[in-house]
């Protein structure tokens, strides 16, 4: 019988960049180590940058009349963005009469949250093979933990894939993934059982997971 393959990713990682006073913005690792690389990362998708409109912003016409306190989705995807600092040039709405975004004049308005929409992080996802799968154990009523050997290879030592879900649904979580594991179709395939960033899981979701965490062994 063919291994089969639990992938789990946690939840995209977020920063605000509060009162900036430039039209460039950087993104720190804070949000992501190491800040999303290459010139082409707006391009990709990435990830997002929103901001809190307030009637002191200038826009390009494709963001249309909002009304003050909607969040904008700034188009970033024809931004100039440096291949390796993080640092985001947002064109003025005079610049760039159609994508452009002219801030406030209030530097306390100005307040951009980066929102990842791809995991760039070493340890944002993992994948384990089902037969690494050492134990399954309800820590809280919301919470369970997965152990699976440790990827290091460290034989006497575990990486734990811990699970937030809905209260008491530990039975639900463990028969999802027995099903994931032993269903003849899923042989030798990988089967992304939680993916919080994407927002996909496992036939559905039957235990309701919303988070995912990984400690993982050194």
């Amino acid at each position: 019988m063919e291994n089969t393959y639990l992938y789990f990713c946690k939840a995209a990682g977020t920063e605000t960049l509060a009162n900036q006073s430039a039209q460039a913005i950087q993104i720190t690792t804070s949000t992501t180590d190491p800040v999303p690389p290459g010139a082409d990362a707006p391009q990709l998708g990435v990830f997002k940058v929103t901001i809190p409109y307030t009637t002191n912003m200038t826009l390009g016409s494709h963001y249309g009349s909002p009304a003050a306190g909607d969040i904008l989705t700034l188009r970033i995807d024809g931004y100039t963005y440096h291949a390796s600092n993080g640092t985001l040039t947002i064109p003025t709405a005079s610049a760039d009469a159609t994508y452009g975004f002219t801030d406030s004049g209030t530097t306390s308005e100005n307040d951009y949250t980066i929102t990842m929409l791809k995991p760039i992080d070493p340890d944002d996802c993992k994948m384990y093979p089902a037969a690494n799968l050492r134990g399954i154990h309800p820590t809280a009523a919301t919470t369970t933990a997965l152990y699976f050997d440790a990827l290091t290879g460290d034989a006497n030592d575990v990486d734990t894939v811990t699970l937030t879900h809905t209260s008491a649904y530990h039975k639900q979580l463990a028969n999802a993934i027995n099903d994931a594991v032993t269903r003849p179709e899923n042989q030798g395939k990988v089967i992304v059982f939680a993916d919080v960033m994407n927002k996909e899981y496992y036939d559905g979701n039957p235990a309701g997971i919303n988070t995912v965490a990984f400690t993982l062994d050194t």
